[in-house]
């Protein structure tokens, strides 16, 4: 059987961001709060900006836009608030693209995502996948051994949930119904992925 904790009291807060930031309504979650509760990483713009992670301690109101992470989407802290996995379409825009791959851009910009770590200062920035295709929504799983995200084959059509290592070696997929399987989650055992599906 599964256990079931007791939920915790929920604490409501309202968090400003610097004037002239808003948050992306297109990454969903566009933020993420680290294990102690101390820090909050964010995807959003700084006026006419690109999309880029903000981090900021939670009881500050400075928010840092981490160098390199353009374009970046859905953030999440490890268990030991050391590393920050997300995933980005920054190879859309860091280099020439081939007239197919333009093509690509204008129909299916995510196409282009990727999934990426970093310190949880940004610092030490390093892409973990390269197969064509969308690769998105990161997550670690309980121990933050693993990383789990949603990869779509080339034309988008079909999706499976894969998992891997910190240095993105040791991928493998999870499912592979031949349809949609994405929105991974992993259960706090560690002994179940929940995950939706159009099977």
């Amino acid at each position: 059987s599964v256990a079931v904790a007791t939920p915790s009291p929920v604490a409501r807060v309202t968090i400003a961001l610097p004037p002239g930031d808003q948050l992306d309504h297109r990454s969903n979650p566009a933020l993420a709060l680290s294990p102690d509760g101390t820090k909050l990483a964010y995807v959003g713009m700084h006026g006419n900006g690109p999309r880029q992670v903000f981090l900021r301690v939670m009881d500050g109101t400075e928010a840092k836009a981490i160098a390199g992470a353009d374009g970046a989407r859905v953030p999440f802290f490890s268990p030991d608030g050391q590393w920050i996995v997300f995933s980005s379409m920054r190879d859309a825009y860091n280099r020439t693209l081939s007239p197919a791959e333009q093509k690509q851009l204008a129909t299916d910009p995510s196409y282009f995502g990727e999934i990426y770590i970093m310190k949880a200062d940004g610092s030490g920035q390093t892409r973990l996948t390269t197969t064509p295709g969308y690769d998105g929504g990161p997550f670690f799983n309980h121990d933050g051994s693993r990383i789990i995200w949603r990869r779509f084959d080339e034309n988008g059509l079909i999706a499976n949930v894969w998992s891997m290592k910190l240095d993105g070696t040791d991928q493998k997929q999870i499912t592979d119904f031949g349809s949609m399987s994405w929105a991974p989650y992993e259960h706090p055992s560690g002994q179940y992925i929940v995950f939706a599906s159009n099977k």
